[in-house]
């Protein structure tokens, strides 16, 4: 049933296949989606997608959770996230994007290259 409901490639697509089954699971799998930001959500599965097709290794993984993070208060709902649950204890954030909106775009915005910024796991620039 698991893969059943999350094989779909996108966000929307899954949420679409929770609401439409009637089991338990699928319901409370529903209902915890909905607490989180859509865009990191988006962004996660195109990390997973990406890890899965491409044979770059821990260094390519590396790099694109660095892109994310590197762009997650600017650009994403990180700082949001942060007002809802710690200063105004709401616990009611207003995400950029809804959970039926398509993410595609804006995932592959928050994932693109870096330039002059990009992660390097060279040792000379770590220090090591």
């Amino acid at each position: 049933r698991i893969a059943a409901l999350f094989e779909a490639p996108s966000l929307r697509e899954i949420v679409a296949a929770l609401a439409a089954d009637d089991s338990d699971f699928a319901a409370k799998a529903h209902k915890e989606i909905a607490r989180n930001s859509p865009l990191s959500m988006a962004c996660a599965l195109e990390i997973i997608r990406r890890n899965k097709c491409e044979a770059g290794g821990i260094g390519t993984a590396l790099e694109l959770e660095y892109r994310f993070s590197h762009r997650a208060m600017s650009e994403g709902d990180f700082l949001e996230g942060v007002r809802a649950a710690v200063i105004d204890k709401d616990r009611a954030p207003r995400w950029q994007h809804g959970l039926e909106a398509p993410l595609d775009e804006a995932a592959a915005r928050m994932l693109a290259p870096l330039g002059p910024e990009t992660l390097t796991l060279e040792s000379e620039r770590n220090g090591l």
